[in-house]
């Protein structure tokens, strides 16, 4: 799972969430079609290739196609529908760690590790 954020002046247009999770392990057949006509045979496959590259300039080369079908499935998660071929976002865009769940803890108090056998 991934999370997504766009900028703010977007986010406002759009009416989406500051974060949104996508999740392609859940991607749905139309939606992988639609990706496939972006040019990638798998959700997977475009998820890889958000990762930036350079080239012989150094010069860092984002993978437009793909941003574009990532951001339409955050999008769509979010229960926002909106044409892939008329989707427009500003750029940068970002993907955000998952924050970690918070650690058990007793009702008022911490919960404590059992003690060690002395057997």
């Amino acid at each position: 799972m991934a999370n997504l954020r766009l900028k703010e002046a977007d986010r406002q247009r759009l009416g989406c969430p500051e974060v949104m999770p996508v999740d392609l392990g859940s991607v749905t057949n139309r939606e992988a079609i639609a990706l496939r006509k972006l040019g990638f045979p798998s959700p997977r496959a475009m998820f890889r290739t958000l990762q930036s590259s350079s080239n012989d300039n150094d010069d860092v080369e984002l993978e437009y196609e793909a941003w574009t079908g990532f951001v339409w499935l955050a999008l769509r998660r979010a229960n926002i529908e909106v044409d892939l071929g008329a989707l427009e976002f500003a750029l940068p865009v970002e993907i955000v760690a998952d924050e970690p769940p918070p650690e058990p803890v007793a009702e008022g108090k911490a919960v404590e590790a059992p003690e060690a056998s002395t057997n």
